[in-house]
């Protein structure tokens, strides 16, 4: 039988994490790094990171934050 996971997700813009409701009126509610040391020390499988105002910015993935993220 499957077991049955849950994999968190952060929304973020830029390294800033945010708050908001369907990616519109979005405030500051701490830091990315923070959120991702909160979820490592749960011990989680998977984090799923999402950059919302990386699109709208024109700008692409922010790969050195991943690194930072992973490591």
């Amino acid at each position: 039988m499957l077991a049955k996971r849950i994999i968190p997700t952060v929304l973020c813009r830029g390294r800033t994490l945010v708050k908001g409701r369907q990616f519109a009126g979005d405030r500051s509610i701490g830091h990315v790094m923070q959120a991702a040391q909160i979820h490592g020390r749960r011990q989680v499988d998977e984090l799923l990171i999402l950059d919302i105002g990386a699109t709208a910015d024109g700008r692409g993935p922010d790969l050195d934050m991943v690194r930072e993220l992973s490591a």
